[in-house]
C-alpha cells in the first residue's frame, strides 16, 4: 500500500504535465477545436441542468417565484442550444447579458438588497467585462488557456520534486530505524555479556 501512495504523486504529477502541455499545445496550435469541444461539453450540460430544475420547477407546487426560476432555466436551455451551435460572439453576449440580467433581478427580488448588491457585484462585473471586451474574447481566451496549462505543468512538476523528495525521507527514515533497531540489539548483547 505505501507503494501505491509513494508513486501515486509521481504518477499524478506525469498526468499533470502531460494534461497541461496538452492545454498548451491545444492552444498554440488547435484553438478553435479545443474551443469547440468545451463548447459542446458546456452546452450539454447547460441543458441537462436547466432541464432537470425545469422539471422540478413545473412540479413543485409552492413556489414563490415561478417565473424567475422558469425563465433563467428556460434562458439556461437556450443558452445551452447556443453553445452547441457554437456561435461564439452570440454566446460571449448572451453569457454577458445572463451575467449581468441574474444578479439584478437576485437584487429586485431579495429582501436585503444591499447584502444581496454586495453578494451579486462579481457577477455583474464579469458580465459588463465580458460585454466590453467580447469582440476580443478569442484571443484572451487563448491566452488564458496557455497560462493555465502553463499552471497544471507547473503543478505537476511540483508534484513530482515533492513525492521524489517525500520518497527519501521515508527511505532515510527506514535506513534509521533499521540502523538504531541493530544498534539496539548489540548494545543489549553487550549489557547482558557484563
Amino acid at each position: 500500500m505505501t507503494v501505491i501512495n509513494k508513486s501515486s504523486g509521481i504518477l499524478s504529477g506525469i498526468i499533470s504535465i502531460l494534461f497541461g502541455a496538452a492545454l498548451i499545445l491545444l492552444s498554440i496550435f488547435a484553438f478553435d477545436t479545443l474551443k469547440n469541444i468545451v463548447f459542446v461539453i458546456i452546452g450539454v450540460l447547460l441543458i441537462l441542468i436547466n432541464s432537470l430544475f425545469l422539471i422540478e420547477t413545473l412540479l413543485e407546487k409552492n413556489l414563490k417565484y415561478l417565473w424567475f426560476n422558469l425563465l433563467f432555466e428556460i434562458m439556461g436551455i437556450i443558452l445551452g442550444i447556443i453553445f452547441l451551435n457554437n456561435d461564439n460572439q452570440a454566446v460571449i453576449i448572451i453569457v454577458a447579458i445572463y451575467l449581468i440580467l441574474f444578479p439584478i433581478l437576485r437584487i429586485i427580488i431579495s429582501l436585503n438588497k444591499k447584502e444581496r448588491f454586495k453578494n451579486e457585484l462579481p457577477l455583474l462585473i464579469v458580465g459588463i467585462l465580458l460585454l466590453l471586451f467580447s469582440f476580443a474574447l478569442d484571443d484572451i481566451l487563448k491566452v488564458v488557456t496557455i497560462i493555465i496549462g502553463a499552471i497544471i505543468v507547473f503543478y505537476g512538476i511540483l508534484d513530482i520534486i515533492i513525492s521524489i523528495k517525500y520518497m527519501k525521507q521515508i527511505d532515510n527514515n527506514n535506513n534509521q530505524e533499521f540502523q538504531s533497531s541493530k544498534r539496539n540489539d548489540s548494545i543489549d548483547a553487550d549489557v547482558k555479556d557484563l
